[in-house]
């Protein structure tokens, strides 16, 4: 039987990807697109029941269902970053909010839709962010309580190298505890990397 093999593309994907700053409103507006792999798993029809397994276990991940063969072509690699993203995803204090800021910042339309449903909070959140940051700024001064996970989010998505304590201090406004910050930070991190994951071995088709 064949063994899974990684494309060379899987491999370096981060060399595809230049930080957007959002993208326009209208790769954003619905209807959604639908996303498709511009690369293909030639392995995928000797999948075992074991990797079977796998595969449905990353395609329950919003945005990665499409993924989902190649995440679970290394089981020792990617099992551990599964359990985490399990872990913290499902953290209503943040989970899908930070999640939809990450995707509407680096500019993936498909992971934003993706977490859309699982936002439980106010609606004009997500239609706001949706927009744009000139809309999503609107929105921050009717909700400056937000203001300081929005900014540390969007400072750690486009800038990490200039985010530093001065933006920690400030997500105890939010009720964050110190963990729930540093799992914040964390979450904000591994939902840059779905975006950028799906940004370079992909692309949107939209529907017509």
């Amino acid at each position: 039987m064949p063994s899974c093999r990684r494309p060379r593309a899987f491999r370096c994907a981060g060399s595809r990807y230049a930080p957007a700053r959002g993208g326009t409103a209208e790769l954003f507006a619905p209807p959604p697109g639908a996303w498709q792999a511009d690369i293909a798993d030639p392995d995928l029809q000797y999948a075992d029941d074991e990797r079977q397994r796998r595969i449905a276990g990353w395609q329950s991940l919003p945005g990665l269902g499409e993924l989902a063969p190649l995440l679970a072509c290394d089981p020792q690699l990617f099992a551990p970053l599964e359990t985490l993203i399990r872990q913290l995803s499902t953290d209503d204090t943040f989970g899908p909010q930070v999640a939809l800021l990450t995707a509407r910042t680096n500019g993936s339309p498909t992971c934003f839709d993706a977490w859309l449903p699982h936002w439980q909070g106010e609606e004009e959140f997500a239609s706001h962010l949706r927009e744009g940051d000139q809309a999503l700024h609107h929105w921050l001064q009717q909700h400056p309580q937000a203001r300081s996970l929005v900014t540390a989010v969007q400072l750690l998505t486009r800038s990490p190298d200039r985010f530093s304590a001065a933006q920690l201090t400030p997500l105890a406004e939010y009720r964050l505890s110190e963990q729930h910050a540093i799992d914040l930070l964390i979450w904000s991190g591994l939902c840059g990397w779905m975006n950028r994951l799906k940004i370079a071995l992909g692309n949107v088709r939209q529907q017509t």
